[in-house]
């Protein structure tokens, strides 16, 4: 998962293109993308207008890192020790 700052220069970089409306951008994604929405919002970009996330979970510990109370071994162990590691 991208940095904060990272995706603070995403959104700055498609807000100054010629062709995006007042230089707002928004956001829009279903499962992974949709919860990347809400930490890339919750570093609160300037130029982002609006976020649509799908799908999202409210709890990734229990649902992704230890659905049923098993630990998912799959990519649920890198995915959060990612997500840690740029939001801390």
């Amino acid at each position: 998962m991208a940095s904060s700052k990272v995706s603070d220069d995403v959104i700055d970089a498609i807000a100054a293109q010629p062709w995006v409306l007042d230089h707002q951008v928004g956001m829009v994604g279903i499962s992974y993308p949709g919860i990347s929405q809400l930490f890339v919002a919750s570093t609160q970009p300037p130029s982002l207008n609006s976020i649509t996330p799908l799908s999202v979970l409210d709890d990734s510990y229990r649902s992704t890192l230890y659905p049923g109370g098993i630990l998912n071994t799959g990519f649920a162990v890198k995915w959060t020790s990612e997500i840690g590691r740029a939001h801390v």
